[in-house]
C-alpha cells in the first residue's frame, strides 16, 4: 500500500516501508502471519554524468566505470538508451566507450538507467 492506503504495485530498493503484522483471527495460533507493507516514501533517482571508461562483468554482475575510475554497480533491470532515445542492450555499451553518459542511481548508488548523451569519435 502507498502512504494514502491505496494498493501499490511493488516495493523497490530504496523505498522506506512500514511493516505491520495483521492478526486475521485474534486469540488463535496461525501457521502464517499476514503482513501489510506500506510504502512511506520512494526516493528519486540521482543523476551522475561523465565519460564512459569501461564496463566490467564478473560472475553475472555488472559494473560501469566512468572517468577518474569512478565505479558503480548496475541493477539487473537496468535500462540503457542511445543518443536517439532508443533502448539498447547493456552489452552494446562497449561501442560507446569514451562517450558522455548520464547514470541514474537509486538510493543505494546502484545504476538503474544509462543514457548516452554524446558520442565520442
Amino acid at each position: 500500500m502507498d502512504k494514502e492506503d491505496r494498493r501499490a504495485g511493488g516495493v523497490m530498493r530504496g523505498d522506506r516501508v512500514e511493516i505491520t503484522y495483521l492478526d486475521p483471527v485474534p486469540g488463535e495460533i496461525q501457521d502464517e502471519r499476514v503482513l501489510q507493507i506500506k510504502i512511506t516514501s520512494r526516493p528519486g533517482l540521482k543523476k551522475q554524468t561523465g565519460k564512459l571508461q569501461a564496463i566490467k562483468t564478473t560472475g553475472g554482475t555488472y559494473r560501469i566505470v566512468l572517468e577518474k575510475d569512478k565505479e558503480y554497480d548496475v541493477g539487473p533491470a537496468v535500462r540503457v538508451t542511445d543518443p536517439s532515445g532508443n533502448k539498447i542492450a547493456f552489452s552494446d555499451l562497449d561501442r560507446y566507450i569514451k562517450s558522455q553518459v548520464e547514470l541514474w542511481l537509486d538510493g543505494a548508488g546502484v545504476v538503474m538507467e544509462v543514457r548516452i548523451t554524446a558520442i565520442s569519435r
